[in-house]
């Protein structure tokens, strides 16, 4: 497997009672795979994905991406690895608004000068269909154009795994349904592993393999 959870669990300490938010949850992913999870707010979705995604630290358990065990890796580690090998969508965007889009997306690549970061930025921007929008400001758009900007932010680095929290959740359904397509078409080109949180069953049509969530458990795997 590309992606490999092995009893991950997640447990937070609260002022009363001790919260298991994820109980011993084991999933597989393939290279180059769509997959999502699915079910309730507080099911533990977002949880799980930022613990595969090194954002969030597992209680017990480990994740392996493509042959790397996260479990032993330090804070500098963690942050090296997220950089060089993992994308992130987020439903709010995350955008920086006093940025354009082009700078926005400019800042992954953090590691270049600014004469070399210019043909793969603009380059990237045409991949999402925002060519003109390049000294557009994130509230001089439209929420999908927003998504947008935060897609090629994900992918100008070209990620090994994109990880996707409920990217259409603030979306109608005509611009969101362009986002998943537009999603579905980069993981044919770049052979992209994309793990969804969603409550979106249109996911669930680009999806190979969609896991249920109910109470911090996988309940169902299909």
């Amino acid at each position: 497997m590309f992606i490999e959870t092995q009893n991950i669990k997640k447990i937070y300490n609260t002022k009363t009672v001790p919260f298991e938010a994820l109980s011993n949850i084991n999933i597989g992913l393939s290279k180059s795979s769509i997959n999502a999870l699915i079910g309730a707010s507080g099911s533990g979705k977002t949880t799980l994905l930022n613990i595969i995604g090194a954002l969030d630290e597992a209680t017990e358990g480990n994740v392996i991406i493509d042959g790397e065990s996260l479990k032993d890796k330090n804070s500098d580690e963690l942050a090296k690895f997220r950089r060089d090998n993992l994308g992130f969508i987020f439903q709010s965007y995350n955008l920086i608004p006093v940025l354009t889009a082009y700078e926005n997306i400019a800042l992954a690549l953090f590691d270049m000068s600014e004469n070399d970061k210019k043909e793969p930025v603009m380059k990237m921007l045409e991949m999402v269909g925002l060519e003109g929008k390049e000294k557009s400001y994130p509230n001089e758009m439209s929420g999908g154009q927003q998504q947008r900007v935060s897609i090629a932010r994900a992918l100008i680095k070209k990620p090994k795994l994109l990880l996707a929290d409920e990217p259409t959740a603030n979306l109608d359904s005509v611009t969101g349904k362009q986002i998943l397509d537009l999603i579905a078409q980069i993981n044919k080109k770049d052979d992209i592993t994309v793990l969804f949180s969603t409550h979106d069953e249109r996911v669930m049509d680009i999806s190979s393999k969609i896991f249920t969530m109910e109470d911090g458990k996988i309940i169902k795997e299909v």
